[in-house]
């Protein structure tokens, strides 16, 4: 909190002061788009939103997201979710957990051909990723592109198949991941970049 008279310290000709609380907050180390609002998207999502993340939470069945989440966590509601796809940066982590094993394929292809992100998790057993991954590579998706998907998704060890234990052995497998690049934060304001805010 910093105290400043305007007259002698902003230049203004009508005095008075003001008082000013200047704070700063580092990105969230996690930026996570989960594709899925069932049972293990809601799941996933309600670990993450406990630990340093940013959550998009993507489905096109507004039905599904409960009345109330963290947050850090945002439900985007979308027909067709592949549409978010475009809103997407390299430093997100996608996972697609989602109804519809179409939909799966869709979202990993555009993922995969359309963003440089590093890590795409998709639900499914070992059986769904051999199927995907030889569609993928008579769809022309180059094996370093394939690499970048994980599927089946979660920690092997984490075993289980209720919704909260694979959603707890994503989550771990998410978590031990390298972190993203994290904004730098700007060390303290100099008297001329705050002279300029008051005259704007």
């Amino acid at each position: 909190i910093e105290h400043f008279p305007l007259a002698t310290k902003a230049g203004q000709c009508c005095g008075g002061s003001v008082t000013v609380l200047i704070e700063s907050f580092p990105e969230s180390g996690i930026r996570l788009a989960v594709f899925g609002a069932g049972h293990v998207g809601r799941a996933l999502v309600q670990i993450m939103a406990q630990c340093d993340a940013r959550i998009d939470w993507i489905d096109s069945r507004p039905e599904l997201f409960p009345e109330e989440v963290a947050g850090n966590a945002t439900t985007i509601s979308l027909s067709d979710p592949a549409d978010h796809i475009q809103f997407l940066t390299d430093t997100h982590r996608c996972i697609v957990v989602t109804h519809d094993h179409a939909l799966d394929y869709r979202l990993v292809y555009m993922l995969l051909t359309e963003t440089d992100i590093d890590y795409i998790g998709l639900i499914g057993s070992e059986t769904k990723a051999k199927r995907f991954f030889n569609r993928l590579d008579k769809d022309g998706v180059s094996l370093d592109d394939q690499r970048r998907c994980r599927c089946p998704i979660g920690l092997p060890e984490v075993r289980g198949k209720l919704p909260m234990e694979i959603a707890v052995s994503i989550a771990a497998e998410v978590l031990s991941l390298e972190p993203g690049a994290i904004s730098e934060l700007k060390p303290e304001l100099s008297w001329k970049e705050i002279q300029q805010v008051f005259r704007q």
